[in-house]
């Protein structure tokens, strides 16, 4: 399975008091990943802050 690649864009914004954060993707319809670069990145995300 081919994924469009999103890649985030500028830096996230986190608000530690909401326990929120702020993030701007932009996506890439040419930029193909697989489903487990797709799933890598996603545990990357969570694992930076929450």
């Amino acid at each position: 399975m081919m994924a469009t690649f999103a890649e985030i864009e500028g830096v996230p914004t986190i608000d530690e008091d909401n326990n929120t954060a702020d993030i701007t993707f932009v996506f890439n319809p040419k930029k193909r990943i697989t489903q487990e670069e797709l799933y890598s990145m996603v545990i990357t995300l969570l694992l930076m802050k929450f």
